[in-house]
């Protein structure tokens, strides 16, 4: 919440979809996501970037109140403990996409994926995500009984 209200202000949602739109603050590094669910927009997830990344700026705030998106996936593993889930591979080409190495933390309220730019290098995404969104696209998910899993 905070974060959002330094953000300058937009006009409104731009709709990608009949059921989805997003706002983009690119100077701002963040990329947040709305589902429609009657009777109004829900925020969903939220992409970070630490900036000069697919022409996003920094995202200045730290990550759940004590993480900088500077940050390396050892001080990350530090700072969060052992993920619920991981790739550690370095980046792979899979069609027109890289696959990054990432970690993911699940909480009852949300969890938090952080992308990097190699196995033990600097943070490259955090993508925030409701428990529906992260469940959606991880269906190997357990429920979360506390904290991080």
């Amino acid at each position: 919440d905070a974060a959002l209200l330094r953000l300058p202000p937009k006009r409104g949602l731009s709709k990608t979809g009949a059921y989805r739109a997003h706002l983009m603050f690119k100077r701002h590094g963040i990329f947040m996501i709305f589902d429609w669910r009657r009777p109004a927009w829900v925020f969903t997830s939220a992409h970070l970037y630490p900036g000069g990344s697919e022409g996003f700026g920094r995202f200045a705030d730290l990550i759940e109140g004590t993480l900088p998106l500077s940050s390396v996936r050892p001080e990350v593993i530090g700072s969060f403990g052992p993920p619920a889930a991981s790739r550690r591979e370095s980046p792979t080409p899979s069609g027109p996409l890289v696959l990054f190495p990432w970690d993911r933390y699940d909480y009852f309220t949300h969890s938090v994926r952080f992308e990097y730019a190699s196995p033990e290098g600097p943070i490259r995404l955090v993508t925030l995500m409701s428990p529906d969104v992260a469940l959606a696209l991880n269906p190997d998910m357990r429920p979360v009984q506390g904290g991080a899993a």
